[in-house]
């Protein structure tokens, strides 16, 4: 399995060598056939973390999955990142999957 840190620079960067280009969302396209995913493992739910974000078609779709009795929720970036933050046990759990980066100062930039 790829290193999240690695994934996450390929996915955002222009174009990676597959000549995948990043949208801002993740659409419902891109991630389709989730009734027959959760039929086929026989869940009562999904959980889904879209990066950078869930487009609002993909978001309706989950709702509309919930309001049918089927438990569904989802994070974005801003909520993977905090909840990396708040737990810092899952750092060194999943040290395959995931990579510190700390954050170093820069002065100021002049324009």
């Amino acid at each position: 399995m790829p290193r999240l840190d690695a994934y996450l620079r390929t996915a955002t960067s222009p174009a990676n060598r597959s000549g995948f280009t990043p949208a801002l969302t993740v659409g419902k396209a891109r991630v389709q056939d989730i009734r027959d995913t959760i039929e086929r493992h026989q869940a009562e739910g999904y959980f889904l973390v879209a990066f950078p974000q869930p487009a609002n078609s993909l978001v309706e779709h989950l709702l509309t999955l919930a309001r049918g009795g089927t438990w569904t929720d989802w994070w974005d970036r801003a909520q993977l990142e905090s909840r990396l933050r708040e737990n810092h046990d899952l750092l060194s759990r999943f040290s395959d999957l995931v990579t510190r980066v700390d954050a170093q100062m820069v002065g100021p930039i002049e324009i």
